[in-house]
């Protein structure tokens, strides 16, 4: 019991401490969710009055009922987390505590303490989920998810095997757009197999009820788009050797994914395994996974080296969709 006690006061130390670097909320501008801070607050203030009593149960459901109107505030995940352990409950410690990692920046503040106490206590290692500093997922209104695999097809000019801007969706709408697109000499037959491999890598979050997807054979409507390309025109960042594009475009009432799989132009024969794995990997940014994980282990990591998906990417997916997003898709 004594050493319970010193954990949460350890725990809670370290949190007074982060509150200094990351004083604000999260709030979502557009979210499935609905988020209300008015309504969070009471149940919020009247959990940490329970916790600094040690009530940690008591506390555990106040925090619980105010992140279902706060899940972007950071300070009501770290304090649902800190109470779930106190109480013994491992499991809501780890989902909630990687919640903040995954609205934070996993390498400083609030996210790295937050990175850095559930990997020692639990042993995973959940990494930061942010596109360009927002949170960017599919919402359940828009499901399923209508996915459109091409047979080969690349995008046109400048935009195949770059990272297209949403002037592709403006030729998209013209008429003979979807029957004079160049085919990638490349591309192999089973290729498109290797896609749906990737694709079905992610089959466990439909079985949890996280997402919802379904393949569709017209490329009109559809939420995802997959071309190809023989290789990228950028083909390097740094050391890390690019295989693949997730682009999230946006236009007024419309929003698409184009995810841009490299065949290699064929220098290396017959790359089934080397495109699955990239197809998973560009699935799982897809998904609204926009950032790296550093664990090599990882099929989110920069240069994934494992086809399967890790502990570590389904608890990242899990707490993405547990928050409300910035963007939805």
């Amino acid at each position: 019991m004594h050493k319970k006690k010193f954990c949460s006061d350890v725990l809670l130390k370290c949190y007074l401490v982060l509150l200094a670097l990351c004083a604000q909320s999260h709030c979502a501008l557009w979210a499935e969710d609905v988020q209300n801070p008015s309504a969070a607050a009471p149940e919020f203030a009247q959990g940490k009055k329970d916790f600094e009593k040690r009530k940690y149960k008591d506390a555990l459901k106040h925090f619980q009922a105010a992140t279902k109107f706060g899940s972007r505030n950071t300070s009501i995940q770290y304090y649902l987390a800190l109470a779930a352990y106190s109480s013994g409950d491992f499991s809501t410690f780890k989902r909630a505590m990687s919640r903040v990692v995954v609205m934070n920046d996993a390498y400083s503040g609030v996210g790295k303490q937050a990175l850095e106490m559930v990997s020692k206590r639990s042993g995973a290692k959940p990494y930061c989920a942010l596109t360009n500093g927002s949170v960017v997922r599919f919402v359940k209104s828009k499901m399923p998810i209508k996915i459109f695999i091409s047979q080969g097809w690349m995008l046109p000019g400048n935009y195949g095997g770059n990272n297209p801007t949403t002037g592709v969706l403006q030729l998209m709408k013209q008429k003979n757009f979807w029957s004079t697109l160049p085919h990638d000499p490349s591309y192999h037959g089973n290729y498109h197999g290797c896609a749906m491999q990737g694709l079905h890598a992610w089959d466990w979050a439909r079985s949890e009820g996280i997402l919802d997807y379904q393949i569709v054979q017209s490329p009109q409507g559809a939420d995802v788009l997959v071309f190809w390309c023989p290789k990228l025109q950028q083909g390097n960042i740094g050391n890390v050797v690019l295989t693949g594009y997730t682009s999230d475009l946006n236009l007024p009432n419309e929003h698409k994914v184009i995810i841009q799989l490299v065949t290699g132009g064929g220098e290396s024969g017959d790359d089934s395994g080397r495109i699955a794995l990239m197809a998973t990997h560009e699935f799982g940014h897809c998904w609204g996974l926009g950032s790296h994980s550093a664990n090599p282990s990882d099929v989110m990591y920069s240069v994934p080296a494992k086809s399967g998906v890790s502990e570590n990417d389904r608890l990242t997916l899990r707490a993405l969709y547990d928050i409300a997003p910035d963007v939805r898709k």
